[in-house]
């Protein structure tokens, strides 16, 4: 069987990478076929860079590469580590999700965190909508001021003008506004440029944050602080310039079992000092936080 061709569509929604695999076929390597865009290219050869001249690479899907039923199983099986793959498959809310957290240096320090994450729902590719997918990385809306949840919203044509960006440069790029709040004490915002591509069995959203807009914008990149005064009362501090955040998101359509999808998310999450005080914080909570964003997206898209 000949690979089946990559096709490009238009994105009008909302976040992250993509690129392929089809159960039992040959495909050419991630990041080498020009179909998927130069993100996705850059992802797995160069990196992202996280900060000044420091670069980290995103690894490949799981099962991109395989050539057999066979290897996709035991490619499968691997990924469920202690657990059987009909027991990490199966259709539960609190089914297993793995987590894999590495630190990602520059001269013995710690200056970012690789975050993978990945874990099987049970829905078809064709309910998955791309704000759905982004909830399941970075959690959902919510209505707190004092703890507001996920923000996305398509940056409009004068927005996009504003910063000085011509339709004719995006090509095949989206350009969206994100917002997020880490562990109730650091808000991330920016813009990320995004790439979709799509075929029959599989998703891929490629993202990564915009280095045109800075503070000269309306739409800028950075991050505040939140803090408590003496009285207890939530604070947010002075906005700081901020970069080094990107990754993708695939989704496969899966045989087994059948009406089931393998979500796997990379993500590069660079970690400024001031953050959590360089403690290990940020790293020890992320695993939970990560795991009840899967929880809470399967919750969602069970009531659909």
């Amino acid at each position: 069987m000949s690979p089946r061709p990559v096709t490009k569509i238009s994105f009008d929604v909302r976040l992250v990478c993509v690129f392929l695999l089809i159960l039992s076929t040959p495909h050419v390597a991630f990041g080498q076929d020009p179909s998927l865009g130069p993100i996705a290219a850059e992802f797995t050869t160069r990196g992202l860079e996280v900060v000044d001249n420091v670069w980290a690479k995103l690894p490949e899907p799981i099962l991109h590469h395989v050539t057999s039923q066979e290897e996709t199983q035991s490619k499968l099986n691997k990924l469920a580590g202690k657990d059987t793959w009909e027991q990490f498959a199966r259709n539960s809310q609190v089914a297993p999700v793995s987590i894999r957290i590495e630190p990602i240096e520059s001269d013995g320090k710690r200056v970012a965190h690789g975050i993978h994450t990945t874990f099987v729902v049970h829905v078809t590719l064709e309910q998955l909508r791309d704000r759905d997918l982004m909830e399941s990385i970075f959690g959902k809306a919510s209505n707190n001021p004092e703890s507001p949840g996920l923000v996305l919203e398509e940056l409009k044509p004068e927005d996009r003008l504003a910063a000085g960006i011509r339709e004719t440069e995006l090509k095949d790029h989206t350009l969206t506004y994100l917002k997020f709040m880490l562990l109730n004490r650091v808000e991330v915002e920016g813009v990320l440029v995004i790439e979709r591509n799509q075929t029959e069995d599989s998703i891929y959203l490629c993202w990564l944050m915009d280095k045109r807009f800075k503070e000269t914008t309306s739409y800028r990149n950075r991050y505040t602080r939140w803090d408590e005064d003496e009285f207890g009362k939530k604070r947010a501090g002075e906005p700081k310039p901020y970069g080094g955040c990107g990754g993708y998101l695939s989704v496969t359509r899966l045989d087994s079992p059948q009406g089931s999808v393998l979500i796997e998310s990379h993500l590069i999450l660079h970690e400024p000092d001031d953050w959590f005080g360089a403690s290990n914080q940020l790293r020890s909570k992320l695993p939970i936080t990560m795991q009840e964003n899967a929880r809470s997206f399967r919750r969602k898209l069970a009531k659909k």
